[in-house]
């Protein structure tokens, strides 16, 4: 074998394990891509439950019957409370703010998903910013608030009405009757 061949060999030697290497290379760079992928889904995952796992926490303690007879009351259109329910009613509703703040956060980042942030912000302008009582503790708690965040609730308290007292009793007796009355035709003798 003379000189040239053995050039030659390795010329395609060498070209056979560059063609190896970017082969290899594509094969890391797709399975690095799929890692990262799910890296991203997993964290949006976790930021998720994260999220659900706040918002049960918090409903859990508004069902504290102190704090649900105060929901109760502000429903109806009361707007005598002592200083310790106004303290509650303080506490209530940052907690409220603040979970939305993270939502707001979360989802302005891609982390968040759209459903968790339509419910962070629906909970928000419905079960807080439509009451009076709740509107008048904002006037202390913006100032406590992050700055980007005030703004959207700002915002929010312009486009959202006040919402008009209703007595939750008769709210549910009527929910019931349409209910009772829909499901006639579907009744079954053992539940599903």
């Amino acid at each position: 074998m003379s000189l040239s061949d053995l050039a030659a060999l390795g010329s395609f030697v060498s070209g056979v394990a560059v063609l190896v290497s970017l082969v290899f290379l594509y094969v890391q760079q797709r399975q690095l891509g799929a890692q990262l992928a799910q890296t991203q889904r997993n964290q949006r995952a976790m930021i998720n439950e994260a999220y659900a796992t706040r918002v049960s926490d918090m409903l859990h303690w508004s069902a504290d019957p102190a704090n649900a007879s105060l929901t109760t009351r502000i429903n109806a259109g009361e707007r005598s409370f002592t200083a310790e329910e106004i303290t509650r009613l303080h506490l209530m509703f940052r907690r409220a703010i603040v979970s939305s703040q993270a939502a707001l956060q979360h989802y302005e980042a891609g982390l968040l998903d759209d459903a968790s942030y339509e419910s962070a912000v629906r909970s928000l302008k419905v079960q807080w910013l439509s009451q009076p009582v709740y509107r008048a503790i904002w006037a202390r708690q913006a100032a406590i608030t992050a700055p980007s965040t005030r703004e959207v609730i700002d915002e929010m308290l312009r486009e959202v009405p006040l919402a008009a007292p209703f007595n939750t009793v008769t709210l549910f007796e009527e929910e019931l009757s349409r209910v009772l009355a829909a499901g006639d035709s579907q009744t079954t003798t053992a539940p599903v």
